[in-house]
């Protein structure tokens, strides 16, 4: 029994030892739940676990110390004060109410030893996924560009720095000085050759041209004898070489144009050159008009040739986003006609004659315009009061320069309108005239033909139109004079001179003609081909013909003209 009984006491020893062993572990583990909170749970179910088995325990012990076998206990637990457990020192455990029994001698604090080694207090600190920081410097805004640097911004433009002009003015006369001593050579004007000598004796010998009629005005003109023409002779050559130089400038202020093509054209039928040229839209300020809206005048020049032209039309277009203007207009006798020229009445209250007349017509008052007529056909009288025109100075010349079958050529440069014949050598007799111009193929680029039939008139009649007026009968030499052009009325018709003239261009313009398109350099020998000359085109065979207008066209270093002369037969 006795046996027995040691084995329970034993067994509550080594148990109450192992009650102190866990709680000292639960202790641990408590301490150890409060640094690592994710525990804390497993922990708090552990000890309620060992404090149900701890109680379990005090319930077996107490009945035993109840029945007075606490002595033989406590002599055990006294022979056994010191056990060696796995488990480390544990901690002191109050088992239930042990006070009612007689004092008991102090049990020796035993030991357990365990897997676990006593705990150390571990600092609690905040962990972050960032080591300690330095301080970082004040943000700054980063940009694509570096600190700029000061740079020399400069413009440019179409225009250099302009030069001083000095304006002069200029006069007739020099500034005057004292004559020097001694006596001065007189120097005398030339004399012309007088337009009549007359025979021996001196007799008066009077030639009559025209045929008669019922008017008793004498005409006398001059027959001087026409100088002798020089013919300018293209030579043949295997190479034409040719340095090209055309320029276009604006005369005011004398700008120099872009000018990328220029082509100019006149003939007969006009009284002005007409142009068109094209350049960058960068020039457009240079062809512009000023603030009083005047016309721009340009200055063409062609291999020496110059060329003065009233700028009219501007046009600007853009391709591809190039910009390009075109400029047109006429030569400077435009200013005589229309939108320029104001509409006059002209008319003459005494009797003047033909040359007489043009220059009245481009007076004001009185007072010349300041153009000048170079009359190159045979002059008429025309009586007072015959003739009467309401219009521009323009159409006023051309009127006059009509009636004798002429027509009109401006200087290229000059104020001066040349009043020319249409055909200067009849042309029955261009087979035995001397030609202005020998023209050979071999300098022609290109050359096309066209023939045309028109009736073949061989007289014409030819009357005024007022009591003044006379009638005219014009007929071809050496024909039967039978086939009759339809009859030609005209005020200015008063004398046999502009009869015929007239008469002449009418039949001039018969028959079969054949109209050459020939297609040339700007030569040194030749320069520009103007209308009214005589040319001589020298082929398989030679051809006499008269130039009836001319074309530039000029486009890079590329520079052609093209003449149209008309011949007959």
């Amino acid at each position: 029994m006795s046996t027995v009984l040691e084995l329970k006491i034993k067994a509550l020893v080594e148990g109450l030892n192992g009650v102190s062993a866990l709680a000292k572990e639960i202790t641990g583990l408590g301490e150890s739940a409060k640094t690592a909170g994710a525990n804390a749970s497993a922990g708090k179910q552990g000890f309620t676990e060992l404090s149900s088995q701890a109680e379990a325990y005090k319930a077996i012990a107490k009945p035993l110390f109840a029945r007075g076998q606490v002595k033989l206990a406590h002599t055990l637990i006294g022979n056994r004060a010191s056990t060696t457990a796995s488990h480390a020192e544990a901690i002191h455990v109050e088992i239930g109410r042990l006070t009612s029994f007689a004092s008991m001698s102090p049990v020796a604090r035993t030991t357990t030893r365990t897997s676990w080694q006593e705990a150390r207090s571990v600092k609690t600190e905040r962990l972050s996924a960032f080591q300690s920081m330095q301080p970082v410097a004040r943000a700054s805004r980063l940009s694509g560009w570096g600190d700029a640097r000061r740079n020399l911004v400069q413009a440019r433009d179409g225009f250099q720095d302009a030069d001083a002009l000095q304006v002069t003015g200029r006069s007739g006369f020099q500034k005057a000085r004292k004559p020097p001593p001694g006596k001065a050579a007189e120097v005398l004007p030339p004399v012309k050759p007088p337009c009549y000598v007359p025979p021996p004796g001196n007799a008066v010998e009077l030639l009559f041209a025209a045929a008669w009629s019922n008017s008793t005005s004498l005409v006398f003109s001059c027959e001087r004898t026409a100088p002798p023409v020089n013919t300018i002779v293209i030579p043949v050559k295997r190479t034409y070489i040719m340095l090209n130089d055309v320029q276009l400038r604006r005369v005011e202020g004398n700008y120099i144009l872009p000018a990328t093509t220029l082509q100019m054209q006149i003939d007969m039928d006009s009284w002005t050159w007409s142009f068109s040229t094209s350049m960058p839209a960068s020039a457009l300020a240079l062809v512009e008009p000023g603030h009083a809206g005047d016309k721009v005048i340009l200055e063409a020049s062609v291999n020496g040739q110059k060329f003065s032209l009233l700028a009219e039309d501007i046009q600007r277009e853009k391709v591809f986003g190039k910009s390009t203007i075109s400029i047109s207009g006429r030569g400077l006798s435009a200013m005589l006609a229309d939108p320029y020229s104001p509409i006059l009445t002209f008319k003459n209250d005494i009797e003047r004659t033909a040359q007489q007349l043009t220059n009245d017509a481009l007076m004001i008052n009185g007072v010349p315009i300041g153009w000048s007529v170079d009359w190159r056909i045979d002059d008429w009288l025309v009586p007072a009061g015959v003739w009467s025109h309401q219009g521009s100075y323009m159409s006023a010349l051309t009127t006059i320069a009509n009636a004798a079958g002429a027509f009109i050529q401006p200087d290229p440069t000059a104020l001066t309108l040349r009043i020319l014949p249409r055909y200067p050598v009849k042309p029955w007799e261009w087979a035995s005239a001397t030609p202005d111009i020998e023209l050979p193929s071999a300098a022609v680029t290109r050359e096309s033909i066209s023939w045309t039939d028109k009736p073949d008139y061989n007289a014409v009649y030819v009357s005024g139109a007022t009591a003044g007026g006379i009638l005219g009968y014009v007929k071809r030499a050496g024909s039967a004079g039978d086939k009759l052009a339809p009859m030609v009325t005209d005020a200015l018709i008063t004398d046999s001179a502009p009869a015929r003239q007239r008469g002449i261009s009418i039949l001039a313009d018969t028959g079969r003609n054949a109209s050459y398109s020939l297609s040339l350099p700007v030569l040194q020998e030749s320069g520009i081909i103007m209308p009214g000359k005589m040319t001589r085109y020298v082929d398989s065979a030679e051809v006499m013909g008269i130039v009836k207008g001319v074309s530039i066209s000029a486009e890079q270093s590329k520079l052609r003209q093209t003449i149209e002369v008309q011949t007959h037969g």
